[in-house]
Formats: structure tokens, sequence, C-alpha cells
């Protein structure tokens, strides 16, 4: 179980994800295996980018979907246990950038899932090297 005041950073050294029509896509660019997370996953992910601990971003589920805080706070732990393993996410302290929009109805709540396909592990991973992603042309500048 994370504390409420974990904070994890996604791993943009690897990770390039990009969030479109609330499904976040996520390729990790030295193995070439890519994730899909829709709904609930897709807004835990934006959270993190935004630099929520755990505890806001519960909070933030609380508000935004039909779900109860001991149901967020349990789906929230397995899912970041997951991303840590799949190395999508590492421990940090960075404090918020920006304020996650919360919709004025509540939306229908299904456990975040995180999907995994290997199917284009060829084609999607850079060669090693792996060059330093900090100024990838796909990132949106500040």
């Amino acid at each position: 179980m994370h504390l409420p005041d974990s904070r994890f950073t996604p791993n943009t050294a690897e990770i390039a994800a990009e969030v479109l029509d609330g499904e976040a896509v996520l390729i990790n660019l030295s193995s070439g295996v890519y994730y899909s997370l829709a709904g609930a996953g897709s807004f835990v992910w934006t959270c993190l980018e935004n630099g929520q601990n755990c505890g806001e971003i519960i909070e933030l589920l609380v508000a935004q979907f039909a779900v109860s805080r001991e149901t967020a706070q349990a789906d929230l732990g397995a899912l970041l246990d997951e991303f840590l393993r799949e190395k999508l996410v590492s421990p940090g302290t960075q404090a918020p950038s920006q304020s996650v929009e919360i919709l004025p109805a509540r939306l229908p709540y299904e456990t975040p899932s995180l999907k995994i396909y290997s199917d284009m592990q060829e084609l999607l991973a850079l060669d090693p090297p792996m060059p330093d992603l900090t100024d990838a042309p796909y990132r949106k500048a500040s």
C-alpha cells in the first residue's frame, strides 16, 4: 500500500506517452512494449504526469468517478504496483505542475487495467544505446 503523500513520476527517459480521447497510450522505447489505459486508468496517468500524490489522486478519482474511496485506494495501489513492475514510473518528489480538470457529472467507474502489448517490439524499440528522450520532438513545450 502506498502512503497518501507518495508521488510517482513517469519514466520519461524511456517512456513516450500521450493521452488522446480518454485513452493513454504508452510506449517503452527501449523494449518496444506498448501499453493502453482507458477510463480511470488514463485519468490516473494524467494525474501522475501532473505531479499529484496518491492521496490527491484518490480524492480526484472519487470526485470524477462513481467509486468509493476504499475501492479507489485499493485499485490505485494495484495499478501503481503494476506501473512500477513495468518500469513506467518511479518514486518522485515533483510537486503538482497543474490541476486536473474534473467534469461536472461523475463518470461510471471500471477498475483501471493496464493492457500490455508486445506484438510490435521489434518495430517500436530504439536501438541501444537509447538517447535521452528529454528533447524528443513528440514532447509538448511547457
